[in-house]
């Protein structure tokens, strides 16, 4: 089942990893493009959250997107017209080794901050607008971030104005998914030994080798020695 992509402005991000389809501008009222087969789910709507850039911060511009396959269609809603915003729609994806969890920023008193994070989250949601608030304040903002992570610091930068914010930012990153675990593999069974004694009371062995060890809880191995007596 393609899991629900889920707004950070409505609810906390989870399963699956979300990663930024980008969409371009357009020359006409909707645009199809191909996407990686991973994503599984698009926003059905979005308007600011959308945007790359800060260009008409009070524009009204809304989309709606249509996943099919492996193909997204992007068409506006409020208007016949192309548009010259630089799209880009955030998704959710399967199978692509990543959780979701939001970083906290919080305000900042300059354009730039600079935070701790979890040394296994790999990247954030950029750029981003609305949906990295966690609270309601201003509405009608158009502030927008763009987001890098580098070694266990995320660094935002405020990217519609040289200025600080008050908004208590919460951005939603991928971090890596634990490996999934791989059970033991053995080899087949060898041939049994010759008997230890040429009358009663003898014994025979044979062995079998790992072909795959055991890796992040996987099963563990079974016996790789086995004997039995013998005869003659």
């Amino acid at each position: 089942t393609a899991p629900a992509f889920c707004p950070a402005t409505a609810c906390t991000p989870s399963g699956p990893g979300v990663v930024n389809v980008a969409v371009g501008p357009s020359g006409s009222a909707s645009k199809t493009i191909a996407v990686d087969a991973r994503v599984a789910a698009c926003p059905a709507l979005c308007d600011r959250d959308c945007r790359t850039n800060g260009d008409w911060p009070e524009g009204g511009d809304t989309f709606s997107t249509t996943l099919t396959g492996s193909t997204l269609t992007v068409a506006r809603t409020d208007a016949q017209a192309p548009w010259g915003l630089e799209l880009r729609i955030p998704c959710a994806t399967a199978g692509a080794g990543c959780d979701v969890v939001d970083v906290y920023i919080g305000p900042s008193g300059g354009r730039t901050i600079t935070v701790d994070i979890p040394p296994d989250v790999t990247s954030c949601t950029s750029p981003c607008g609305k949906s990295c608030r966690t609270n309601t304040d201003w509405p009608s903002a158009g502030d927008t971030f763009e987001v890098t992570v580098h070694g266990g610091k995320a660094t935002v930068t405020r990217q519609d104005a040289d200025a600080g914010w008050g908004l208590q930012l919460q951005v939603p990153c991928c971090r890596a998914a634990p490996p999934p675990p791989v059970d033991c593999v053995l080899d087949d069974w060898g041939a049994w030994t010759a008997c230890t004694r040429t009358c009663d009371g003898g014994t025979q062995a044979r062995t079998r080798g790992v072909s795959v060890a055991p890796a992040d809880g996987g099963a563990a191995c079974g016996t790789t020695r086995e004997t039995r007596g013998c005869y003659h």
